[in-house]
């Protein structure tokens, strides 16, 4: 309708619009610009009035009414109001439904529209209830004329066998296809019930026990207008195959529903994995280890008989309980457990199991997680395997081993004294080849004889055989742990320089120049002299022996503070890279042609690694084919706690030492 509001004071409009109940909106017909709400209209969209009049009709509405409310501002100026169905947003984000009365105003030649809103969701809802009902009437006597064709299509169709009968004589008056299709009977040939037993349980005896029992279930069913306890029966077809089935019925009035499901490959799949079963079990009980099924909180779920034996409990007694508490360490056997849980497995963890009798085995345990179903983990089988008898026989080998080492030992005191043995007869010889040669000097034809070539070669190889002798003694006694170092407070560079000079007379011989020098004129150090003494004239003798003629020997002392370092270098025909490695072992050459050039057992420089070690020193070599070798030996600075004996000299007054380097270079061919 037309409302004209010139004749209207604004006051009054504005107080009846402001003081409505009723959610009152004006909006700009032209551009749909929200020009006022009254404070019912601000409370539902939750904006104030300023806030409220910056905003237009489309944003406070969804999109989906847009083109509903575009037809109404277009709608022709008419007498009457427009009543839509619209949907708001409020400020917080949240919609609702709302019945919107639009009433079209020309206010001053402008278009407005004055908006009634109200909250029907309640009323919408009624409405729709009421409209959804009447078609619900509408369609129910259509659907209750279907029902029985439909209930009548669902029975033919269900994949399991039933039938109908009715009343307490279980007359039957309808089989479904899939009833006719399992037993292999028609209706015509299977509607009384009476030929239904002889034919379904020809044994009499079965068919006895299963009438009686089906007699009083049904019974009671049909008393109390309820379902009949299931039963598992086995029922011949007409091809004469047994089948397993469970019958399901229930009693609605006077009709009786009976179901039968086919369990006859259930059936056999559960023998299947019952045979399965025991056959695991089987193995189980057969394992001579105890295995051990726990959950995840450590109570013992199952155990084989060899956890009985091990244990002493029967599985009854070990079943609920934790496993914890048969170790002797429960702490440890815990920590096992949640190393399972937390990488799958654990592989030979060594624990002690309590037996009930007190007594105590060790056990190597193995475990891993078992799943469910769905892959969760459930909990952990344990296998626990005795090791005492591999405790025995591992003690029983340590002890072999022992009882060998022993003899190993004997065997090297063996060679000791047979060194002994032998050195003596060959002291006797080599004291009557000198009591030969005074003999010899004094018989005038003594050089027409040439005899003092022979007598040479003679000591020479007795020379040769009394340091191999003394070699095998210290190497067996070393072997044995039988030489101890005597060690005193000596001036290492004054040992070592007598050394070199006293051997730098016997090179010249052979046009071999030996060199010392050195970084320090004295060292104070706790040194056994003559296991220093042998080690550098070893380490001497084969530096003359693998250098030519004209070439050189070096022999120089560094003071590194709290060790000395003295390297024996020469000019010889080196060693190659390949067997650096291995020229400490004993009995090991670097090449057979130097055997034939200069005689060696092998011995020497095992003996210099085994001396400097007991010194707790170092040995190593630096050596090139061709151009040469370098030992360096590093010994650490230790002192004794007594007073230094300044007078100590390395040579030993009791033997001549000419006689020494002679046996110390025996092997070398002059």
């Amino acid at each position: 309708m037309m409302i004209d509001i010139n004749n209207t004071t604004d006051s009054f409009y504005e107080k009846l619009f402001e003081n409505s109940n009723g959610i009152q909106v004006i909006v700009d017909g032209d551009n749909g610009q929200i020009v006022n709400a009254n404070k019912t209209a601000c409370g539902f969209y939750e904006y104030s009035k300023e806030q409220i009049k910056k905003l237009k009709i489309y944003d406070i509405s969804k999109i989906d009414d847009l083109e509903e409310m575009n037809h109404i501002f277009n709608q022709t100026l008419e007498p009457k109001n427009t009543e839509v169905y619209l949907t708001h947003k409020l400020s917080n984000g949240s919609i609702k439904d709302s019945k919107v009365i639009f009433l079209k105003m020309c206010i001053d030649g402008k278009i407005y529209f004055n908006m009634t809103i109200s909250d029907i969701l309640e009323g919408k809802n009624t409405k729709e209830k009421s409209s959804k009902t009447e078609r619900g009437l509408e369609n129910s006597e259509e659907m209750l004329r279907k029902v029985d064709v439909n209930c009548r299509k669902i029975l033919d169709r269900l994949p399991v066998a039933i039938i109908l009968s009715s009343g307490i004589e279980q007359k039957m008056i309808y089989q479904n296809p899939r009833f006719i299709e399992f037993f292999g009977y028609t209706f015509d040939e299977l509607f009384n019930i009476s030929d239904w037993w002889p034919i379904a349980y020809p044994d009499p005896e079965y068919r006895e026990f299963v009438s009686k029992e089906w007699d009083t279930r049904f019974a009671e069913a049909m008393k109390n207008q309820s379902e009949i306890e299931p039963m598992e029966v086995n029922i011949t077809t007409k091809d004469g195959s047994i089948k397993q089935v469970c019958i399901h019925a229930t009693v609605v009035g006077e009709v009786n529903c009976i179901t039968f499901i086919d369990m006859t490959e259930r059936k056999k799949a559960e023998e299947a994995i019952r045979l399965v079963s025991a056959y695991n079990r089987s193995m189980i009980e057969a394992s001579l280890d105890a295995l051990v099924a726990i959950d995840s909180e450590g109570r013992i779920i199952d155990v084989n008989s060899s956890t009985e034996k091990s244990t002493g409990y029967s599985r009854e007694e070990l079943i609920g309980k934790y496993i914890f508490n048969y170790f002797t360490n429960p702490e440890k056997s815990r920590n096992a457990h949640k190393q399972v849980f937390k990488l799958g497995s654990i592989e030979e963890c060594e624990l002690e199991l309590k037996h009930k009798d007190g007594y105590v085995t060790t056990v190597i345990c193995n475990a891993s997680v078992y799943k469910d179903e769905c892959g969760q983990v459930k909990g952990v089988f344990l296998s626990a395997r005795d090791i005492n008898e591999r405790k025995i026989r591992e003690e029983e080998l340590e002890k072999q081993k022992s009882a060998a080492e022993e003899a190993n030992i004997l065997k090297s005191q063996f060679l000791a004294n047979m060194s002994h043995e032998l050195r003596t007869p060959v002291n006797v010889i080599f004291s009557a080849i000198q009591l030969f040669e005074l003999y010899l000097k004094k018989s005038s034809d003594m050089n027409s004889l040439n005899w003092n070539e022979h007598l040479k070669a003679m000591k020479q190889n007795c020379q040769r055989l009394l340091r191999l002798i003394n070699n095998l003694i210290d190497i067996t006694k070393i072997e044995a742990g039988f030489i101890e170092l005597k060690l005193k407070n000596v001036n290492v560079v004054s040992i070592v320089e007598d050394i070199t000079l006293s051997v730098a007379e016997y090179a010249r011989g052979k046009d071999i120049y030996v060199q010392f020098d050195t970084e320090i004129e004295e060292k104070i150090m706790a040194l056994d002299p003559d296991r220093l003494e042998r080690t550098f004239l070893n380490l001497l003798s084969n530096a003359i022996k693998f250098t030519g003629k004209n070439g050189n020997v070096f022999v120089n002392v560094y003071d590194r503070g709290t060790s000395v370092i003295i390297s024996v270098k020469d000019t010889g025909i080196g060693i190659p890279q390949d067997r650096i490695n291995d020229i400490f072992e004993r009995f090991t050459q670097v090449e057979n042609t130097m055997v034939r050039t200069n005689e060696g057992s092998g011995i020497g420089l095992s003996i210099v690694k085994s001396f400097v070690e007991m010194h707790g020193g170092t040995v190593n070599v630096l050596s090139e084919v061709g151009v040469g070798s370098e030992f360096i030996i590093e010994l650490p600075v230790n002192i004794l706690l007594k007073e230094y004996n300044k007078n100590f000299t390395s040579i030993n007054k009791k033997q001549n030492y000419a006689e020494v380097l002679d046996i110390e270079f025996s092997d070398i061919y002059k």
